[in-house]
């Protein structure tokens, strides 16, 4: 069994890679980690289109009690690859590799929570898609989507730009939205504020790699202050929005 030395310090390391990106990676790590905080039951997790798969290591880190799936489509799994060696490096049997493609899920086992971070907006049929999620979840769904009002999916311009330019078949997901794909919910929260999570990640893009590490501990925690129990209302507030819900009433 790893000491908490070690989990500090492989913790550390998956942290950094994250960052490191300096992508969106590490605020949705912390967002996942939220809904996990508040699923307090869920054992086994199955994580649908993770691609890269760094932030499942440090989930399944964070929480060695728990059993975690990590899936993406068959031609996305090459992906994987760093998070399956730092997975076989660390020695961690809580967490498995493999393919699903949640439209066609076919003989897949439940678990007690499924997780999909921003595949919704991906997928022209999202209903389909958050339907056979809440068929293979036991206990909880969790979905983190970008966040965008109604009126902005009744402006057929908009929703063509966003498919041109980020293969987004909506413009986002208003709480009514993800209530109607979700309609059990336990918690619903926006996320990457736009005076917390987007300063952020704007500041990752200017710091090298070395003062990143330098800087982890205060990234981290201007990291977390994204975690919010609001929700947003207009565009200009909040880029994200995710659902906590139960899959069946």
């Amino acid at each position: 069994m790893l000491t908490t030395a070690q989990r500090d310090r492989q913790l550390r390391a998956i942290h950094l890679r994250l960052m490191r990106g300096k992508t969106w990676r590490f605020l949705r790590y912390i967002h996942a980690r939220e809904a996990l905080r508040l699923a307090t039951d869920a054992r086994s997790v199955l994580v649908c289109g993770a691609g890269h798969a760094l932030a499942e290591v440090a989930l399944a880190i964070e929480f060695p009690e728990r059993r975690f799936h990590v899936t993406d489509y068959a031609a996305a799994t090459h992906d994987q690859r760093t998070a399956r060696n730092l997975a076989e490096r660390y020695e961690l049997t809580n967490i498995t590799f493999g393919e699903l493609d949640i439209l066609e899920p076919g003989a897949t086992p439940r678990f007690d929570m499924v997780t999909s971070v921003e595949i919704l907006e991906h997928i022209a049929q999202d209903d389909l898609a958050a339907h056979n999620m809440r068929a293979l979840a036991k206990r909880y769904v969790f979905c983190l989507v970008p966040f965008a009002p109604a009126a902005h999916n009744d402006d057929w311009k908009r929703r063509k730009r966003m498919l041109e330019m980020f293969e987004h078949y909506v413009c986002g997901y208003d709480p009514a939205r993800l209530v109607g794909l979700f309609p059990h919910p336990r918690a619903i929260r926006g996320c990457y504020w736009h005076d917390a999570g987007q300063p952020f990640r704007a500041r990752l893009g200017e710091l090298s790699d070395g003062a990143i590490e330098d800087e982890l501990e205060d990234l981290v925690a201007d990291a977390q202050s994204d975690v919010r129990m609001t929700m947003p209302i207009r565009r200009n507030e909040a880029a994200g929005i995710w659902i906590l819900s139960e899959p069946h009433g």
